[in-house]
């Protein structure tokens, strides 16, 4: 199960060192078939995306993209987890750098087709959502065949939408798959100085800091 592994970059942020030792950690862990692409997001995060999309596809030679930022750190035993769930589209767990830190996945409310973050879900096992961020986000090259080129788009008008909503709605209305989520794939988010986990969003549950939607206590506005 090769694996292509996508990361548009904005080198000389705070914090790029940490970024470094991850993905040098993790290439040394990973099978000889992978392959890290780590290219210059000044072009745009959707421009960047898609270009390295057409690259693996057109290669041949893998089976799966891995969508990833440069100011993450993950493990190789959690994309090897994600490979194992045996699902076109697994997303792990990122943590927002911005409190209560709560990870980007929920569904499209069925009342207004609107986002709305999931913050209930099981922390042991696998969970199914309509759309999740494209922070750590393993997707089979089925899929990509399957849609339209460009897969990830800003949506400006008439209402915003950014590009991991804009590619989950279009693989869920084209292809009617939702995303599965692996709560044991979590990913460090680095913050400046600083690195926040998935420990901090649950301490914010424990204390009961997280803001709840009226309707439906399970979700809030993303």
């Amino acid at each position: 199960m090769s694996v292509y592994t996508a990361i548009p970059s904005y080198r000389g942020y705070d914090g790029w060192s940490l970024f470094t030792m991850a993905i040098i950690d993790f290439a040394k862990q990973m099978p000889d078939d992978w392959f890290i692409r780590i290219t210059h997001g000044g072009q745009g995060t959707c421009r960047a995306r898609n270009q390295m999309t057409r690259d693996m596809l057109d290669s041949n030679k893998y089976e799966w993209i891995l969508y990833a930022d440069d100011d993450e750190m993950w493990r190789y035993k959690a994309v090897e987890g994600m490979l194992h769930c045996k699902h076109p589209i697994v997303s792990g767990l990122v943590p927002r750098t911005q409190f209560p830190h709560h990870p980007p996945i929920g569904d499209f409310h069925k009342k207004d087709s609107k986002a709305r973050n999931l913050l209930d879900f099981p922390w042991d096992k696998t969970f199914e959502v309509d759309w999740s961020g494209s922070g750590f986000l393993l997707v089979n090259r089925s899929v990509l065949e399957k849609m339209d080129d460009p897969w990830w788009e800003k949506v400006e008008a008439p209402e915003y939408m950014a590009e991991d909503l804009y590619f989950c709605k279009k693989m869920k209305e084209k292809l009617g798959i939702r995303v599965l989520v692996d709560p044991r794939a979590q990913v460090a988010h680095i913050n400046g100085d600083n690195i926040v986990t998935m420990s901090d969003f649950k301490h914010a549950l424990r204390m009961g800091n997280v803001w709840r939607w009226d309707e439906d206590p399970a979700y809030y506005p993303r």
